[in-house]
């Protein structure tokens, strides 16, 4: 449950931190957030269960929704840490150089 819970969290924090997550999809999500706390809505939530229940089924949507987004924008951007470069150096001490003139 709480691996569930960390989850979840991981996933509300990428989509809004991620700047390749669309501006449109985050106000979206606001929108759909907006909806779930106002407490008159399509079937308002005075109304035991039926309103819970909407809500709910609304907000696991948008939690769906924002999973799948954040899934694409991991798959399309690039590793953020870069690409590793493997380097061998080699010690020349001084005498071992060809004198130039110059």
């Amino acid at each position: 449950m709480r691996q569930r819970v960390t989850r979840i969290f991981k996933i509300i924090r990428l989509f809004f931190v991620r700047r390749e997550v669309p501006l449109g999809a985050k106000c979206m999500a606001l929108l759909a957030l907006g909806y779930i706390l106002w407490p008159m809505d399509l079937i308002p939530d005075f109304i035991p269960v039926a309103g819970w229940i909407e809500d709910f089924l609304l907000a696991a949507l948008t939690m769906y929704w924002m999973s799948g987004t954040v899934d694409d924008v991991e798959k399309k951007s690039p590793d953020q840490r870069g690409d590793v470069i493997d380097v061998e150096a080699t010690v020349v001490e001084e005498d071992a150089c060809p004198k130039t003139s110059g």
